[in-house]
């Protein structure tokens, strides 16, 4: 009798376990590749190697509407200057701007599906890429909606054929209001967890990344009827204004150039003002100009985990960070990054 029971009880217990097992997230680590030309660096390699990093989402090209010629034409395609790495898979990713599904007529839908599939095989067959899914970046509104679902629905049915699956991004406002935002109809999306305030800074002191204001668009992500990757950021800028008005975004600019107290005169930890008026970065800044460093630390991106963690809507979710570029990578150490995926177990 005590031997049944304790049989029983190895059994419950092994059952938890399994169980448990089951439902822990097993995520893994990705990069977005955001650059016209293909080309890893030695700290690029080295970083996706720590990472263990499988795939990589590359920005194949863009697709804007060109109004002298009256339609959607491709922009901005990558070159490939170097053999990707055997065990890299890469996801062409095709950004999409609003204006052009806005202003496309629904009569060439059709046509600019085909143009984007054929365009993507054309890349990949040239360098020898073997492409298990295809990613389209559009921030739809509702008055562009329907032509880009059924953009998405029309490349979805181009790529069938070939096993290929198709997945699209997901901003926070899309993720919160879903009844006007409507779901796209694709395999998977990736929530975008970056750019979630105004960049006039009104409300905020880093619209890049705002904790307080994300927490308004999550309510929905665990029931989302789609399965979410999640991106996060990694780079940084500096937001330039002129008499309250946005004028530019400048990248590339480091801390210390800002504490030139000889050009520059410190409002806040992250805001300056132009004491003189001189070229900065290629730009003539006039004095009163403002700056306001936008930055991501690694405790925010830790922060972002815990708060997504819970509420993540798939058990293998992508972790992908935009994006891979030495200057981002150098802010963060491999295993700081790694500790941030591991959040999501």
């Amino acid at each position: 009798m005590r031997s049944r029971y304790h049989t029983i009880v190895l059994v419950t217990i092994l059952l938890f376990l399994l169980q448990s097992c089951s439902s822990e997230h097993k995520p893994h680590a990705s990069f977005y590749y955001w650059k016209s030309t293909f080309r890893l660096s030695k700290t690029d390699s080295s970083y996706l190697s720590q990472l263990r990093v499988k795939q990589l989402n590359v920005k194949f090209f863009d697709v804007d509407w060109n109004f002298e010629a009256g339609k959607a034409l491709p922009v901005a395609e990558i070159r490939f200057t170097e053999q990707v790495p055997n065990e890299l898979s890469i996801i062409p990713t095709i950004f999409i701007t609003n204006r052009t599904m806005v202003q496309i007529p629904v009569s060439q839908v059709s046509d600019l599906a085909t143009k984007i599939t054929t365009k993507i095989r054309s890349i990949a067959d040239s360098n020898h890429l073997s492409i298990k899914e295809i990613q389209l970046d559009c921030d739809w509104s509702e008055k562009s909606r329907e032509k880009f679902f059924l953009l998405a629905s029309l490349v979805k049915k181009n790529i069938s054929r070939q096993s290929i699956q198709l997945s699209a991004t997901i901003r926070l406002h899309q993720l919160k209001y879903i009844g006007r935002a409507g779901i796209p109809p694709v395999d998977k999306g990736i929530l975008m967890f970056y750019n979630m305030g105004s960049l006039d800074g009104r409300g905020t002191d880093n619209s890049i990344l705002d904790l307080t204001i994300a927490r308004q668009y999550l309510r929905r992500l665990k029931d989302y009827p789609l399965p979410l990757d999640i991106a996060l950021p990694i780079y940084q800028w500096v937001v330039l204004q002129r008499e309250g008005q946005v004028i530019n975004l400048l990248t590339n600019v480091s801390v210390e150039a800002l504490h030139d107290t000889l050009h520059f005169e410190p409002i806040t930890q992250k805001k300056f003002r132009v004491r003189e008026s001189h070229y900065f970065h290629s730009l003539y800044l006039y004095r009163g100009d403002e700056l306001r460093l936008e930055e991501i630390s690694l405790s925010q991106l830790q922060e972002s985990a815990d708060l997504l963690n819970p509420i993540v809507n798939q058990s293998e979710p992508h972790i992908l960070f935009y994006y891979l570029d030495e200057k981002n990578l150098t802010r963060y150490a491999p295993e700081d990054l790694q500790k941030v995926v591991n959040h999501f177990r």
